[in-house]
């Protein structure tokens, strides 16, 4: 057909490869693997690599046991790639097979993992073998003969009835740069190997009531501009993130005013299994508002930056795959403070992995947020809370509800030692006084808690949580939570219909009665709205 811009399948990628892929009948096909489904595990590490959280050097390439008859089967292939889970449960990555020995039962990387092969999280570690003729055995997949030019295809049905289409666009399919006042309404963009919509610089594009699936890599892209908004579209079956909207300027905290809301973003993280989620968010003044937002492998909402609204979302089966994750995730820079999040409803979050997941998950050192009238059901996992901080302090959590969570809040704090490391590392160096100041305006007026921050004094780091409903909790908190008027039961305080997830109190509510100050959440207007551009609202 004249098709030969297939491209090179990496040796190594931790996030998804520009490539072509398949659809049949708008539905992404399978590249060929093993094990058709789920994962196959090894325990023996014969060497580890080089490790650098372990702070072990090494030029030597994984190696592991790997006991089972497929290694005789790919020995002579001409190529064999594992995506793996090789040390951490929220660090996947594509590595190519160097050698196999199958009399051995020994399987050796072509190249090395950044963490080394281990188990970092407890556990087994997990991969699957891809991009295999061999294993080409089900309906729905694929392969790629690159040097012969050829696609092999086991179609899921009639190829005569059906419609395939092998994406080779790697651009975006719609790209709007520096251009403003534009809507796009009512769009379909689909089956493409790249993103579907991208909006750079600029000032007021709309994306309203498109329908974005079936995408290589993101469904759509905002970066930087003024007051962007992307309302009430369908995001979904995207190779890597949903949507992503940056903008505004860090160092001087000035909004970009951009907007996502009354979407509805599922099944993303198609091909890059963790590091994209269903939002990414990063600059300063950012709003994302009734979403709703589920099913994906790793974290639904990435934060970054300063001075974000996340309000009325509904966030719900996210990290199904991973650990050690939240289902809204930011970290390892104090200096991004001031968001808000505030009557959000997340339940159902996490998988079953032991280590820990949790809905807000403020990492490494992040400090400075505020949580209010939230509700959480089953939304901690592990040793984590449902809101969770390791390391960082000044987070203020207020007015929340927690409903069949193993703990309510969870807290890692670092010892002394391990903060001043922090405070006088190269990282942090650079992004708390070169990338931004936060000695001086307009940091220390917007963020009076940073006032001394970078002094080292060795006094207590302190998070906050007051006036909290807690019900049918294993525990309350762990670490350095310092807690005030928090209302702890194990009975109904009172819901509308537990069992239908409908959390609003009743007047009447012991709720009320127990803390005379607590403000009802206004559950009802949390999720996806019906209005002129989405006449569907039922929950997913």
């Amino acid at each position: 057909m004249g098709i030969t811009n297939l491209g090179t399948y990496p040796d190594q990628f931790s996030g998804a490869a520009l490539l072509p892929e398949l659809f049949f009948n708008d539905e992404r096909m399978t590249l060929a693997r093993w094990p058709n489904d789920g994962w196959a595990e090894f325990t023996k590490v014969i060497e580890s690599g080089p490790a650098e959280w372990r702070k072990y050097p090494s030029d030597k390439l994984g190696e592991f046991e790997f006991i089972n008859e497929r290694l005789e089967r790919w020995r002579t292939s001409p190529g064999v790639w594992f995506n793996g889970y090789w040390c951490f449960d929220w660090s996947s990555e594509t590595i190519r097979v160097g050698r196999i020995d199958a009399q051995q039962h020994r399987v050796t990387l072509a190249r090395k993992h950044v963490y080394g092969l281990g188990s970092g999280n407890p556990g087994p570690r997990r991969f699957y073998a891809v991009n295999l003729l061999e294993e080409l055995d089900q309906p729905g997949e694929y392969f790629i003969d690159r040097v012969a030019g050829t696609l092999y295809f086991w179609p899921p049905g009639p190829l005569r009835k059906g419609c395939a289409i092998l994406s080779t666009l790697v651009e975006p399919v719609v790209s709007l740069e520096d251009v403003s006042h534009v809507t796009l309404c009512g769009l379909t963009v689909m089956d493409c190997a790249g993103t579907g919509i991208a909006v750079k610089g600029g000032r007021e594009i709309e994306i309203a009531a498109c329908r974005v699936r079936n995408t290589g890599m993101d469904g759509i892209v905002v970066e930087g501009g003024e007051k962007h908004r992307v309302v009430a579209c369908d995001i979904s079956d995207n190779g890597t993130a949903g949507l992503r909207l940056s903008g505004g300027d860090r160092k001087t905290l000035t909004a970009c005013g951009h907007a996502a809301v009354n979407n509805h973003i599922h099944h993303v993280s198609c091909r890059q299994r963790t590091g994209a989620g269903h939002i990414h968010v990063g600059g300063v003044g950012v709003r994302l508002a009734n979403n709703l937002l589920h099913d994906g492998p790793h974290q639904a909402i990435w934060l970054s930056g300063n001075d974000h609204l996340i309000e009325f979302n509904e966030i719900h089966h996210t990290g199904m795959e991973t650990d050690d994750c939240g289902a809204l995730y930011m970290g390892r820079n104090p200096s991004e403070r001031g968001s808000i999040l505030r009557y959000n409803f997340w339940h159902d979050i996490g998988s079953t992995r032991a280590h820990g997941s949790c809905a807000v998950y403020f990492d490494d050192g992040s400090g400075g947020q505020t949580v209010f009238g939230n509700v959480f059901h089953r939304a901690a996992g592990g040793k984590f809370g449902a809101v969770f901080s390791h390391g960082g302090h000044d987070n203020v959590a207020v007015n929340n509800m927690f409903i069949e969570c193993s703990l309510a809040f969870g807290h890692a704090p670092w010892p002394d030692k391990l903060w001043k490391e922090w405070l006088t590392g190269e990282m942090w160096q650079t992004r708390l006084l070169k990338e931004v100041d936060i000695r001086r305006p307009p940091y220390l007026e917007r963020y009076p808690g940073l006032r001394g921050f970078l002094d080292y004094t060795g006094g207590p780091r302190m998070n906050y949580a007051a006036s909290n409903v807690v019900v049918n909790c294993r525990a309350f908190s762990t670490g350095k939570w310092e807690a005030k008027d928090n209302f702890i039961t194990d009975g109904d305080p009172g819901f509308m219909n537990a069992t239908a997830l409908n959390f609003r109190l009743h007047d009447d509510s012991v709720v009320f009665e127990k803390m005379p100050g607590f403000q009802p959440i206004p559950f009802e207007r949390i999720g996806l709205v019906r209005d002129e551009l989405r006449s569907e609202v039922e929950r997913q």
